[in-house]
């Protein structure tokens, strides 16, 4: 009974960062298309903080680049550049590799 539940408290943490990281991190700052009251701002920076490990500013700049060089030489995180596996399963190295080059983060 332990495992299970442990087992849906993970999946939900799972489901509500992906949700976070897609209307706050993506839409919100990146893109800035949503302007969100100050209150789920700070809830949902805690929670990307505390389960993810995410700075917010350098996963902003770490994606604006992506877009900027989508599928291209520079792009940091390309599945056509670098293989859809080694994002999938890698995309993590990929991104904390990009947040350590100051020229992407400034």
């Amino acid at each position: 009974m332990t495992f299970l539940w442990m087992f849906f408290v993970t999946a939900a943490i799972v489901q509500v960062s992906v949700l976070f990281t897609t209307i706050y991190l993506h839409r919100a700052l990146c893109h800035r298309g949503l302007d969100l009251h100050p209150i789920a701002v700070n809830l949902m920076h805690l929670h990307l903080s505390l389960f993810t490990g995410v700075v917010p500013r350098h996963w902003v700049a770490v994606h604006r680049k992506h877009h900027h060089f989508a599928d291209r030489e520079g792009d940091p995180h390309s599945p056509y550049l670098l293989g859809l596996w080694h994002v999938f399963l890698g995309n993590y190295f990929y991104y904390r590799r990009e947040t350590h080059n100051p020229a992407t983060i400034r």
